[in-house]
């Protein structure tokens, strides 16, 4: 149906369309919409977020806000979530990926659970690449003297891959952060003249496979 000059022009482009209710002025993106603040190579991205959340939100703009907020501030744990904090005890075991040649300088997050290989960490442990882009090591550590930790389900993230390209990891493996405050002490190591008084100390460091056998 072709627009006119005269009667539509509370439209967009009168010339070229109408709408005879009135109910939308434009086709694709509006100026000014919520869609329009996500970049176009991350719409795919976006939209697999969306039905991850599917009812969470009350409109697109709250499900843009939600996106942007996790995608520049990369929380942990999934949106909306308090994680819980209890004791560490000794004997406990935690598991991490690290990079190679770093099992004596563990990071903070880690996992009570077994890793079986790469493709869990990055989906299910939602570990993105600028954090580690190859994912290669899993150390076992005990803990050695009780301390506090977090605990949760792992938050999904945005990834943005070395070519450019985004994915979204959806998350929802276990998780704990560990909150000993002198981190220097995490484990015995050369840093701290292999000090007797770490945290934790190092039962396995293993090769992690890309995809379990």
């Amino acid at each position: 149906m072709a627009g006119g000059l005269n009667n539509y022009q509370y439209v967009k482009n009168p010339t070229g369309w109408i709408d005879p209710l009135g109910l939308s002025q434009c086709v694709g993106d509006c100026p000014g919409s919520a869609l329009q603040h996500i970049p176009h190579e991350q719409r795919e991205v976006y939209e697999e977020f969306k039905r991850h959340h599917e009812g969470m939100f009350k409109d697109e703009m709250s499900t843009v806000d939600a996106f942007e907020t996790l995608r520049d501030g990369k929380s942990p744990w999934p949106i909306g979530y308090q994680p819980k904090t209890r004791l560490a005890e000794p004997r406990e075991k935690f598991t991490m990926i690290t990079n190679t040649g770093r099992g004596n300088y563990p990071g903070q997050f880690a996992s009570p659970n077994d890793i079986p290989d790469a493709i869990f960490g990055r989906n299910n442990l939602a570990i993105i690449d600028e954090w580690k882009p190859t994912l290669d090591r899993k150390v076992t550590y005990e803990v050695q003297k009780p301390f506090e930790v977090e605990y949760g389900p792992v938050g999904p993230q945005i990834n943005k891959a070395a070519d450019g390209s985004y994915s979204y990891l959806p998350g929802g493996g276990e998780q704990v952060k560990l909150l000993y405050k002198d981190y220097q002490n995490a484990v015995a190591n050369a840093d701290n003249d292999f000090t007797k008084d770490a945290y934790m100390k190092v039962v396995s460091n293993t090769k992690l496979p890309k995809v379990k056998k």
